[in-house]
C-alpha cells in the first residue's frame, strides 16, 4: 500500500494499514492524582508526566503512591496515551511501559497490541505523522481537550512486517537512552544550581528589614488568554506562553537570543500591542498554572526586550518598583528554594494547580542591598 521515504536497506515490502481496534485491546488507568503522591511507595505513572518527563519507553518511574484497591497495574509493554491535555496537538503522544508492577493512574488510555505490532513501534506511530494528526482532529474540548479509547480504536495504523517494526523500535530505544542520560546530566546541574541558590538566598540569614512581600514590590500589568493555536514561530508581536516558562525559557530570559512565539491573528495584534500589555526589561513573568507540582508558579525575568512583547495564557506579568532590584536578581530570587517552597504551599487545585495574584502577593522575598543583589546576579550568570 505504501512505503516510507527512509527505511533500513534490507526491507522492501510495502506497509499495510488497518484500524487500531483490529490489533489491540483497550482499557483505562484508575484512581491516582498528584494529591496521592508520597516520597516512597509503589511506583505510579500520572498522565501529566507523559508531557514533561518520559520519552517513548518508560523504564524508570520516580513518583510513588500508597496502593489502593482496584488499582490498574502494568504487566509490561502496555502503550499508554493521555486522556486529557492542554491542546489537541499535545494530547496525541504515547509511551510504552517497559516494566511490570507499575500503577497506571487516572486519565490514561491503555492500549495492549497483539503479536502483529511491536509496542514501541505503535507508540512511535501514534505520536508522529498521520496518526498524530488524526488523533488531534478527534480530540474534544477547548481549554482542556480529551481523547477516549473510542477515538483510538478508529485510528488507521500503517505498519511494516514485525521484523522491520522491531528494528525501528530498537533504533529509537537507543536514542531514548541517550536522551535520558543527557537529561540526568541536566538534572545534576540543576541540583548544583539549586544548592547555590539555597546558600545565596537563605531567608533566615536575611535581616527583617530585608524581607518584603512580593505584592509590595511590584505592580501587575495586563496579560492575554491566547493559546498556542494563536501563535506562530515568528511575527510582529511576540507572546510568552506559560508552557514555555515550564519547559523552555531560562530563569533570566534574554529576548534577543531566545526564540519566542508570536501572535499571528491581526485582531489580537491590534488589541494587545498597547502600553497596558507591553513588557519591559526587568519585568517578571510567572506561570500561574501547571499540571506538575514542581512547575506551578515558575517565573522568569526579562532582559533585552526590544521587539513588542506581551504575555499570554496562564501568566502573571509583574513590574518591580523602580530602583528596588538589580538587573538579573529577580529571576534567580524567584527560583530560589525559599521562594519556590512558599509558592508551592500557596498553589491550589486538583488536576491543574494554580497560583493567584493575591497568593503570589503574600510570598515573602529577600530584598538585600543593591550591592549584594548585584553580587548574586553576577555570580549566577
Amino acid at each position: 500500500m505504501a512505503v516510507p521515504k527512509l527505511r533500513f536497506f534490507e526491507f522492501s515490502d510495502e506497509w499495510n494499514s488497518f484500524n487500531l481496534e483490529e490489533i489491540a485491546t483497550f482499557s483505562k488507568g484508575n484512581g491516582y492524582s498528584k494529591n496521592d503522591l508520597v516520597e516512597s511507595g509503589v511506583p505510579v505513572i500520572l498522565y501529566g508526566r507523559l508531557y514533561t518527563k518520559y520519552e517513548t519507553v518508560i523504564s524508570a518511574v520516580d513518583t510513588y503512591v500508597i496502593k489502593k484497591d482496584n488499582s490498574v497495574i502494568s504487566v509490561g509493554h502496555e502503550v499508554i496515551i493521555p486522556a486529557s491535555g492542554e491542546s489537541a496537538e499535545d494530547i496525541s503522544r504515547a509511551s510504552v511501559v517497559d516494566k511490570s508492577g507499575i500503577l497506571l493512574g487516572g486519565d490514561l488510555n491503555i492500549v495492549v497490541p497483539d503479536n502483529s505490532i511491536e509496542p514501541i513501534f505503535l507508540a512511535l506511530t501514534i505520536s508522529n505523522g498521520k496518526q498524530q494528526k488524526e488523533l488531534s482532529k478527534r480530540a474534544q474540548g477547548k481549554s482542556i481537550v480529551h481523547l477516549h479509547n473510542s477515538d483510538l480504536k478508529k485510528v488507521c495504523v500503517i505498519a511494516p512486517t514485525i521484523g522491520e517494526q522491531k528494528k525501528i523500535a530498537k533504533l529509537f530505544a537507543v536514542l531514548d537512552k541517550k536522551i535520558a542520560l543527557q537529561r540526568r546530566k541536566v538534572e545534576l546541574l540543576k541540583d548544583n544550581r539549586a544548592g547555590m541558590l539555597a546558600r545565596l538566598f537563605a531567608l533566615e540569614k536575611v535581616e527583617d528589614g530585608e524581607k518584603k512581600l512580593f505584592g509590595e514590590c511590584v505592580s501587575y500589568l495586563s496579560t492575554n488568554s491566547l493559546s498556542r493555536e494563536n501563535l506562530q514561530s515568528v511575527g510582529s508581536l511576540q507572546n510568552i506562553h506559560y508552557g514555555d516558562i515550564h519547559m523552555l525559557f531560562p530563569t533570566l530570559l534574554d529576548c534577543q537570543t531566545q526564540s519566542i512565539p508570536a501572535i499571528f491573528h491581526q485582531l489580537d495584534i491590534d488589541k494587545y500591542n498597547t502600553g497596558d500589555y507591553l513588557c519591559k526589561d526587568g519585568d517578571i513573568v510567572v506561570a500561574d498554572a501547571s499540571e506538575d507540582y514542581d512547575d506551578v508558579g515558575k517565573a522568569i525575568e526579562l532582559k533585552n526586550v526590544r521587539s513588542p512583547l506581551v504575555c499570554g495564557l496562564h501568566t502573571i506579568l509583574a513590574r518591580p518598583h523602580k530602583g528596588l532590584f538589580a538587573s538579573g536578581y529577580c529571576g534567580y530570587m524567584m527560583a530560589s528554594p525559599v521562594v519556590r517552597k512558599q509558592i508551592k504551599i500557596l498553589a491550589s487545585g486538583a488536576k491543574v494547580l494554580g497560583i493567584s495574584k493575591s497568593n503570589l502577593s503574600i510570598v515573602n522575598i529577600p530584598v538585600p542591598s543593591l550591592e549584594i543583589q548585584n553580587q548574586i546576579s553576577n555570580t549566577m550568570q
